[in-house]
């Protein structure tokens, strides 16, 4: 979408958040295709699949799986486990009650990358990255990370929104009523 052009829906949904919010601080726009070059310092498009690989509180949590987890990403070229820690406000359950964010007891989110260069190695990154979120899932790890969303997560709103789906949908229904904003794993009201 050209900056200068937006819809007027989309000015007006603008409008309307940000009259929800004390400051905001918007950015000077750039096309995407320039942005990821820049990022990544390609000339073309990186190939990639990133996953969220779930939240969890501690070793404890992963124990009976991280193993396989580790030989199967240090044995397959091209991917990356990356453990994010939590804290801070985020672990405050004062802020549950007023926002949509359910995993605040969580002290680690786990996200799963796969990067390839030629297609003949898509398929064998996608099933080893499909292998290790079936780990996960098979050992009790099933929040996941919006942020990091993947199209093939099964009961998704759940996995993102824990018991908070309903009142995203609301929000939804208020802001994007006409459903405008919208994906395979988008909020549905």
């Amino acid at each position: 979408m050209n900056h200068k052009r937006k819809t007027p829906y989309f000015q007006n949904l603008l409008n309307t958040l940000g009259k929800e919010m004390d400051q905001s601080y918007p950015g000077k726009y750039r096309e995407l295709s320039v942005m990821m070059k820049n990022y990544y310092g390609l000339p073309t498009p990186a190939n990639f699949k990133i996953s969220s690989a779930g939240f969890y509180k501690g070793l404890a949590d992963i124990s009976e799986c991280i193993l396989h987890v580790l030989d199967k990403v240090i044995n397959t070229k091209g991917m990356i486990y990356q453990v994010n820690t939590l804290g801070g406000n985020i672990n405050n359950p004062i802020f549950e009650k007023g926002s949509c964010f359910p995993h605040r007891a969580m002290n680690y989110i786990a996200e799963i990358q796969s990067y390839w260069e030629v297609s003949a190695q898509e398929q064998k990154l996608k099933a080893a990255t499909s292998e290790i979120l079936e780990t996960f899932k098979k050992n009790g790890i099933t929040a996941q990370y919006v942020n990091y969303c993947n199209a093939d997560f099964e009961k998704w709103e759940t996995a993102y929104y824990g018991t908070s789906y309903q009142r995203l949908q609301a929000v939804k229904k208020k802001y994007d009523f006409t459903n405008n904003v919208r994906h395979p794993q988008s909020i549905k009201f």
